[in-house]
């Protein structure tokens, strides 16, 4: 049993425990679950003892990936890792050389980490890692790389760590003469670990912030359309999925409606808020659903079309409204926040129906009691990861 926080050495097998070769620190953080991350930490022990590593495993709950990527507390280590349990799909291992500010990241899949090939599979590509680390391997991708690939804002520079690292013990100098099958260090290639990421498992976000303005269109009746500005705020929790508030503003443009002598232009506003479900479905693009109620405003205004006819005062009326959506918004790290554009369908209900006469009684125009809108935003968030 790993305590948390408690450093660990690691002493490679062999006739004497006494290693005489300087050790390097490496720090492992383990995250998710107590029943997943259970065992992990002496899994990596047993299987780094054949490093010259001092090993500092830390568990907690939670990880937050933000910080992997972009530490803002210095360690003093050759390596770092992360192990994130956090998703019921499997691990996924961030690992990072300090002397270079690489940083590689792999998924190993696997419902149950309780599973022994499951931990045996990450423990060996932890050890592959730290082993190509201490052999001056590159690894990895940059930090403006990963942040790029899962679109995590790039904070600023006066904000960044400067690291004091561990350097990498080097073996005694063999003065021998090489043989004729091994090459001088000279001709040894430089060695590449891992400079592809692969695709990332979805991210989901701790908390995510949204303003953005746009524009809709609107079924409004058989053959009418109205359409105007729009603007939204969604802000969102992360549970076992993200949940949150919204609160929605759609202006609508007049429209002119003819009622026999008399012309109308009728124009309005509607005001909604609810509750907002979803989650991140890729590290970059969420998926959420809003359901709210509010009211519109409803403004009409009457002259007269036709000589001698008489028009009717404006009028407005504020009428109860019922609205929910489906949104997508798409995520793109600008400097510490992110431009978001989300295009969106949704439906509007009015409980009070919405309908014009003419002076004779007669009906000229009634609105649909549920009508279909789609909108765009683009605007500007915030989240952490």
């Amino acid at each position: 049993m790993v305590v948390p926080g408690s450093t660990v050495t690691a002493t490679p097998p062999g006739p004497s425990a006494v290693d005489p070769s300087p050790r390097v620190r490496v720090l492992v953080t383990i995250a998710g679950p107590v029943a997943s991350r259970d065992g992990i930490g002496t899994r990596l022990q047993a299987r780094l003892s054949a490093l010259p590593v001092e090993l500092e495993v830390v568990e907690s709950e939670r990880l937050d990936i933000g910080e992997v990527v972009w530490p803002k507390a210095p360690a003093a280590a050759r390596a770092r890792v992360w192990v994130d349990l956090g998703d019921s799909r499997g691990a996924t291992l961030y690992v990072t050389d300090e002397a270079s500010g690489r940083v590689m990241l792999r998924a190993v899949p696997g419902s149950d980490m309780r599973d022994e090939v499951t931990r045996e599979a990450l423990a060996q590509i932890v050890f592959a890692s730290v082993e190509a680390i201490l052999a001056g391997a590159t690894v990895g991708l940059t930090r403006e790389d990963v942040s790029e690939q899962l679109g995590i804002a790039t904070p600023p520079q006066d904000t960044l760590s400067e690291t004091p690292v561990a350097q990498t013990p080097r073996p005694p100098a063999d003065r021998s003469p090489p043989s004729e099958n091994e090459a001088s260090p000279s001709q040894s290639p430089a060695v590449v670990v891992d400079t592809a990421l692969p695709p990332p498992r979805p991210t989901r976000a701790a908390w995510s912030v949204s303003i953005t303005a746009g524009y809709h269109m609107q079924a409004w009746a058989s053959g009418r359309l109205r359409h105007g500005p729009q603007a939204s705020v969604t802000a969102a929790w992360l549970g076992a999925v993200s949940v949150g508030g919204w609160v929605s503003s759609r202006v609508v443009l007049p429209s002119r409606v003819a009622l026999g002598d008399l012309s109308s232009r009728v124009g309005g506003a509607t005001m909604v808020a609810g509750l907002s479900v979803g989650d991140f479905v890729a590290p970059r693009v969420s998926i959420s659903g809003q359901l709210g109620g509010g009211f519109s405003l409803l403004r009409v205004v009457t002259s007269a079309s036709t000589p001698g006819a008489q028009p009717r005062p404006a009028r407005t009326r504020a009428l109860p409204t019922l609205a929910s959506q489906l949104t997508t918004s798409v995520w793109s790290a600008v400097g510490r926040y992110h431009v978001v554009v989300s295009p969106a369908i949704g439906l509007e209900l009015d409980p009070v129906p919405v309908r014009l006469l003419a002076d004779d009684g007669a009906l000229r125009f009634a609105a649909w009691a549920v009508r279909p809108y789609l909108g765009v935003g683009v605007g500007f968030g915030a989240r952490k990861l």
